[in-house]
C-alpha cells in the first residue's frame, strides 16, 4: 500500500496559562513562536495570526497545567467535526488538553472566499472535575481566521 506525504495540513499547538499582574489574573495563550497574549487588550498585543484551512482539515491543540474550556462563539454549525464547547481532559502527564479535531471540509461551501474571522474563548475552570469557570481569572478571547 502506498502512502502520501501530507505537507500542507497544520496542527496549531497553543499553551494556556494564567498571568497574574498582582491586581488581576488573566488566561494567557502562548504561541509556538514564544509570543504570548493575556489581559484586557490581548487582541492588540503582538502575536502570530492563527489561520485554519477547512479544505486541509487543520486543527488546534491547546494544553495547560490548569483545567479549562474552549469555545468559538458564532462558529457556524458543522465547521468542526467536534461539537463546541470543548472541555480539557487531564492526561497521564498531568497536563490538560483540548483537541479541536479536524475542520469539516464540507464547511468550505458556506465560508466567504476571503475567510471568516472568529474569536475563540478560553476560560479557566475551578478544578479538574467540575464545569464551573474560575471567577478569579479573566477569560481570553483572541481570534482565528478560517479559510476555505
Amino acid at each position: 500500500m502506498a502512502s502520501k506525504k501530507i505537507s500542507d495540513r497544520v496542527t496549531h499547538q497553543l499553551t494556556i496559562g494564567v498571568r497574574d499582574n498582582g491586581k488581576q489574573k488573566f488566561v494567557e495563550c502562548t504561541y509556538p513562536d514564544g509570543s504570548s497574549i493575556a489581559g484586557p487588550d490581548a487582541e492588540n498585543q503582538p502575536h502570530p495570526g492563527l489561520y485554519l484551512s477547512v479544505t486541509d482539515q487543520d486543527d488546534i491543540v491547546w494544553s495547560s497545567s490548569h483545567p479549562f474550556w474552549v469555545d468559538v462563539p458564532g462558529s457556524p454549525t458543522g465547521l468542526f467535526f467536534r461539537p463546541l464547547p470543548w472541555k480539557s481532559v487531564k492526561g497521564r502527564d498531568k497536563l490538560h488538553r483540548v483537541h479541536s479535531g479536524a475542520m469539516n471540509p464540507q464547511a468550505s461551501g458556506f465560508l466567504p472566499k476571503a475567510g471568516l474571522e472568529l474569536k475563540f474563548i478560553v476560560q479557566k475552570r475551578k478544578d479538574d472535575h467540575g464545569d464551573e469557570f474560575d471567577p478569579d481569572v479573566t477569560l481570553l478571547d483572541p481570534h482565528i481566521i478560517i479559510e476555505p
